[in-house]
């Protein structure tokens, strides 16, 4: 291409319509890589605004978009700004929409993904091909101006008649050379000989010269895989009998080698005779393109089949379109046996119910649904639990069009995962057990101490009681009763009756204080350290925290007050109570630690760790504020990730808060953030939604 036509071609404006943000950012940085300048719409009511307000020279638009399509949009675009080329970029391949694209006069009609240079090719050739048909136009109605003018010269003088003829020739000769630069081969033939071809076909089939291909047979120029074809469809036409008038087929190469070509052909008149006009389009980029597109597919089948998860696609339906090997391998049915049968006539044994529940979710709601368990039955008999994703997918009019199953068996992962929970609560029983231990031992020593006074106490009583009953005996006999009664009296005075009397009921109550500080401490590590199951059942948010904070006591009663405001009649939470409880000691843990590392060593006053409850509409707000130094803002985005700890080495693993956060986000679908300021301290804050089991 001439530098001079080039840079004409890189003046016009070229408009972009697509419904998919990153075709169009796609489309948008090539054109602009390649020194084009360009606008784009999102769907048709855009570009017509746009059409309104600027001059665009090609139009490149999706077929499918919400509201007005494409096609319909590219009949508007013809019938109101005639020059313009239109190009579809489109995701569909069929023939039958290619046709009705094509039909509409459009240039060409490329097929998503994009290759590059084909996209560079097709935009360089169309603005070419706009720019010789508005020559083309333009030269021809210069001609019909000019016949006009000459024949009513004619009319007045019949001498004017040869400068006519010459203004006319000079016309002629004008449209010849269009034809000559034309971007398509020409050819016209009659009855298979060739009468004219233009350079772009001599072009196309490696001849030196337009004149060297006149008078040949056509067949020269059909590759002989594809000839009987051919033949075949001209002689329907010579025939008047129906025949395509848009095709595809082999040519031949002058070096014999074969090219892919599209063809359309129509019947006319030239050098009074009917011919047959062919314009040839060289398609073997096109081509190369659609094989590509073969392959991906292809190799997009064995991506599915590589795919170490479960993979399965059923159409609205419920008919199974796609399954893997590793399904095939799981539920011991290969891919032909179940494959364009409905799920539900499979046998499959896992929990039908659940999955239908499931399935009516995504559907509904029309967004995947992640983190289902579901119970089946493995191929050796023994129960197991799936992992199960399930996403819906949409046709081009955003119409339900079926799901997609994603799984594994997760049967000894959960196992593990019990396993280490009940560790955890274990350990932290463990770490806690001396703290623990010493709360116990407090009531316990001064219940020792009343118990060792009561029992001196009832020795002194005995003997009182004891002199007192023979003090009876000696009146009831009748005897002299004078040294009794002065026995009684010194039994009396040794025994100290009023310090008895006055000590027992306050020895009593301490007693009675200090059992139930057991009970409490021995009942609350009883429901801390309980497995629990793996339904998620209601709990007593209230009663867990202040259970946590009585476990825990020894870990923050030096450093802090533990303080609750617990919102009365709060609603029962939806939860698996152990992996809670274990959330909240390692919270009401952290923010112990956080509050000593400002308190100790500096003889401060002691800090606060606040706990409150509150409920919010379809969920209750847990807030755990401690007063400590807050975090630093190079440690807040890696607060909840494993092993990620500002502890000295040997001082905590980095699990607590990490461990936290997969239990309210992924096993509660509740939220679990933080506020925090250095220096003031920080808030955990954790979300439960309280309508979900």
């Amino acid at each position: 291409m001439l530098r001079t036509e080039k840079a004409f071609l890189m003046t016009e404006k070229i408009l972009i319509v697509d419904d998919e943000s990153n075709i169009l950012e796609i489309v948008s940085l090539f054109l602009e890589r390649w020194g084009y300048t360009y606008a784009q719409a999102k769907n048709a009511a855009e570009a017509r605004e746009l059409l309104q307000k600027e001059e665009f020279a090609l139009l490149l638009t999706d077929i499918k978009m919400p509201g007005e399509s494409g096609l319909e949009l590219t009949r508007y675009v013809k019938s109101t700004y005639p020059d313009m080329i239109v190009m579809f970029l489109s995701m569909l391949e069929d023939r039958d929409t290619a046709e009705a694209a094509m039909e509409t006069g459009a240039y060409a009609y490329l097929t998503k993904p994009l290759r590059h240079n084909e996209l560079q090719l097709f935009v360089q050739n169309g603005l070419q091909h706009r720019r010789l048909e508005m020559e083309n136009r333009r030269y021809t109605q210069e001609l019909e101006e000019k016949v006009k003018e000459r024949t009513r010269e004619l009319e007045q003088a019949v001498d004017d008649l040869q400068k006519s003829r010459q203004a006319c020739q000079e016309s002629e000769e004008k449209f010849r050379i269009a034809i000559e630069h034309s971007n398509d081969g020409i050819l016209i033939h009659h009855k298979g000989r060739v009468l004219y071809v233009n350079a772009k076909f001599a072009d196309i089939f490696g001849a030196t010269s337009p004149e060297e291909c006149v008078g040949q047979d056509i067949s020269m120029y059909i590759h002989p895989d594809d000839l009987q074809r051919i033949l075949d469809i001209n002689a329907r036409r010579f025939q008047g009998l129906d025949a395509p008038d848009r095709y595809e087929f082999l040519g031949r190469h002058r070096d014999g080698q074969a090219i892919d070509l599209e063809v359309s052909v129509t019947q006319t008149s030239y050098q009074d005779k009917s011919v047959t006009l062919a314009f040839f389009r060289d398609i073997t980029s096109q081509k190369a393109t659609r094989t590509a597109l073969r392959e991906a597919y292809v190799e997009l089948e064995n991506i599915f089949s590589a795919i170490s998860s479960i993979l399965i696609q059923i159409t609205s339906s419920w008919r199974i379109s796609q399954w893997n090997q590793q399904a095939a391998a799981f539920f011991g049915l290969q891919e032909t046996e179940v494959v364009g049968k409905s799920l539900l006539d499979v046998p499959l044994s896992w929990d039908w119910a659940r999955l239908q529940k499931e399935i009516d979710e995504c559907r509904t709601k029309g967004h995947p649904i992640r983190g289902i368990e579901l119970n089946f039955q493995r191929a050796d008999g023994k129960k197991g639990l799936l992992g199960l994703s399930i996403s819906p997918y949409f046709d081009e009019h955003d119409v339900f069009s079926g799901l997609v199953f994603m799984g594994a068996d997760i049967t000894e992962r959960k196992n593990l995962e019990s396993q280490l929970i009940q560790a955890q609560k274990l350990e932290s029983i463990g770490q806690l057990a001396a703290g623990i231990a010493h709360e116990i031992n407090t009531p316990i020593q001064y219940v020792g101490d009343n118990t060792r006074f009561f029992k001196e106490a009832f020795e002194e009583l005995s003997l009182v009681l004891g002199k007192s009953n023979h003090l009876v005996a000696t009146i009831q006999s009748g005897e002299d009763v004078s040294e009794a009664v002065e026995e009684a009296a010194r039994a009396i005075e040794e025994a100290d009756l009023e310090f008895i009397e006055e000590e027992i009921p306050r020895a009593i109550e301490q007693t009675l204080e200090g059992v139930e500080r057991v009970s409490t401490i021995v009942r609350s590590m009883k429901d801390f350290s309980h497995p629990g199951g793996e339904e998620k059942v209601p709990v007593d948010i209230n009663k867990a925290l202040q259970n946590t904070g009585t476990i825990t006591r020894n870990e923050w009663k030096y450093v802090a007050a533990l303080e609750f405001d617990l919102e009365k009649d709060l609603p029962l939470v939806p939860c698996l109570a152990g992996e809670m409880n274990q959330a909240f000691l390692n919270i009401i843990i952290n923010a112990a630690h956080a509050i000593a590392d400002v308190v100790q060593g500096q003889n401060s006053e002691k800090g606060i760790i606040t706990v409150t409850t509150q409920h919010l509409q379809d969920e209750v707000l847990i807030r755990i504020t401690d007063t400590g130094k807050g975090i630093p803002q190079k440690s807040r985005p890696y607060v909840f990730d494993p092993f990620y700890t500002t502890k000295e080495d040997g001082k905590g693993t980095g699990q607590g808060l990490s461990l936290a956060y997969s239990t309210v986000v992924d096993k509660h679908d509740g939220s679990l953030t933080f506020e925090t300021e250095e220096g003031q301290g920080t808030s955990f804050l954790i979300g439960l939604p309280i309508n979900i089991i």
